[in-house]
């Protein structure tokens, strides 16, 4: 998932935004190996569980009963890029972490009736299918670091002290103090007090060493309930509900040293936060598949959106320290239920047998991102209609263009490979407000090899994905400024090894 975070500067840890919504939207299917190696280019191929996410016509191509299951590693890296001095174009301050985890991508069955083995038109075979396909693995670490800069988080929540998070911790800690007037902008970094220049304005003498730590675990994954029939072995017919489960839990550390002499006798503070969110979701998915010549498969699927309900907990603590004791403020805990409703997806596909040893597969994906849409649970009077604005304005559509290829070494054995890229979720500037500052990249090159035999497989893959992404670390809200973001790097590589037989 690439790291964004582009809405403006909101400072409760719980405020539903762009970040949620991309999350809640996002879904890539992991599957089966096969399907990882042909860079899930699935959509007009078929006999593959990972069909009932994608296409579930293609769960008609089968001619008999499958189980199998799909175990992966996954091995994540996070390379950060900061300006040092603001003022400078070039990015040259390089962070990185890293953590591995080990996924359940698949596992599922399917029952296949063939009502006659010699029938040739007419309905010649049905299945039934139950699989979990995991569609998102959030685990994540990255680090972030600048020294000696003139911008401090303390600046940012001064504009929010009102808030029982962020600035009013800092508030009730006594990192902000001052004179409040109607307006609300009589309030200072307690370490800039006694540095004013000639206008008042409070003026940074010394430097702020800055470094935070994010730390993302959890999935989305989903339960697809398929059935498609084969009409004349020519067309493919099939429908899959699908019941999503979903888990996030975030946690952010902000640690700030001064370089100077605190007025305070406070040089450092830590500020974290902890998001913790839980959900279901429910979709319906139907497809076909139409072989207009023995060589040629065209696919055509289309999805609802899902409907999700979300619970969302969160807190925050604010921490200071001088040479012999810390003062800590404590948030209350809060606790959110909220629906969110993601877009619909399109996907159109064509496949091609090569000299009856091979095949070549694309697909088209489409899902327009602004389209998603938070709402109050039934019982609730929330009004999210700055939230769906946001969302709305910000987010864009969602081009994804997937190849795969396989071919037939000898009679058991195949080579495969695929590749898949994807457009920028989020647009560019909002009139004449820019969003991000780098461009943002989603490419996965993959391959892989199997061997089949007319009881058992078994599948390798492993598919190398390289994102890019922007990351607002260290936001400063003041008047007319410009917050700078970090440039988010992430390579990811997941092998995977699918065990299947048939019955």
């Amino acid at each position: 998932m690439m790291i964004t975070l582009i809405a403006g500067c909101a400072s409760t840890v719980s405020a539903q935004g762009t970040d949620d919504a991309l999350r809640f939207s996002e879904s890539n299917v992991m599957g089966s190996s096969r399907s990882i190696a042909m860079g899930g280019a699935f959509g007009a191929l078929g006999a593959d569980l990972s069909s009932a996410a994608i296409n579930p016509a293609g769960q008609g191509a089968y001619r008999a009963s499958e189980a199998s299951m799909t175990l992966g590693i996954n091995f994540n890296e996070i390379k950060t890029l900061q300006k040092f001095d603001p003022k400078e174009d070039d990015l040259n301050v390089e962070r990185s972490d890293d953590k591995i985890s080990v996924p359940f991508n698949q596992i599922g069955v399917t029952f296949t009736s063939m009502l006659s083995r010699e029938a040739t038109q007419g309905v010649v075979g049905m299945t039934f299918g139950v699989a979990y396909n995991r569609l998102a693995d959030y685990t994540s670490n990255a680090y972030f670091r600048c020294d000696e800069q003139y911008n401090s988080l303390l600046d940012h929540f001064v504009y929010s002290v009102n808030d029982d998070f962020g600035g009013g911790l800092a508030y009730d800690n006594g990192m902000i103090v001052g004179l409040v007037d109607d307006d609300n902008n009589f309030l200072y970094n307690i370490n800039d007090w006694e540095n004013v220049d000639e206008n008042g304005d409070p003026v940074r003498e010394a430097t702020i060493n800055q470094w935070k730590y994010l730390r993302k675990r959890g999935y989305k994954g989903e339960f697809d309930f398929s059935y498609a029939i084969n009409i004349s072995h020519k067309l493919y017919l099939g429908a899959t509900i699908g019941v999503q489960s979903y888990y996030y839990d975030e946690k952010s550390l902000h640690c700030e040293t001064y370089n100077g002499t605190a007025y305070s006798g406070r040089n450092d503070f830590d500020y974290e936060t902890r998001l913790t969110q839980d959900g279901t979701g429910i979709n319906f998915k139907i497809g076909a598949i139409f072989k207009p010549v023995s060589f040629v498969r065209l696919g055509i699927a289309v999805h609802t959106p899902t409907f999700m309900s979300i619970n969302e907990d969160y807190d925050a603590t604010f921490t200071s320290y001088d040479e012999r004791n810390y003062y800590r403020t404590e948030s209350p805990y809060g606790e959110y239920e909220y629906n969110y409703r993601t877009p619909g997806r399109l996907i159109a596909s064509a496949a091609f047998v090569v000299a009856n040893q091979g095949l070549l597969s694309f697909d088209y994906d489409y899902s327009n991102y602004s389209n998603g849409k938070f709402d109050a649970k039934s019982d609730s009077y929330d009004n999210f209609d700055s939230n769906n604005s946001e969302v709305e304005s910000q987010l864009d559509a969602v081009h994804t263009i997937r190849i795969g290829a396989e071919w037939k070494v000898i009679d058991e054995f195949f080579l495969r490979a695929g590749f898949r890229t994807s457009s920028a979720p989020i647009k560019d500037r909002v009139g004449s407000l820019k969003l991000i500052d780098h461009s943002m990249k989603d490419n996965t090159a993959s391959f892989g090899f199997g061997y089949r035999s007319n009881a058992f497989f078994i599948d390798m893959a492993c598919a190398l994905t390289s994102r890019q992404g922007n990351h607002i670390v260290f936001p400063t809200c003041e008047y007319d400024s410009k917050m700078e973001m970090a440039k988010v790097k992430t390579s990811n590589t997941l092998v995977s090894a699918t065990f299947g037989f048939r019955f």
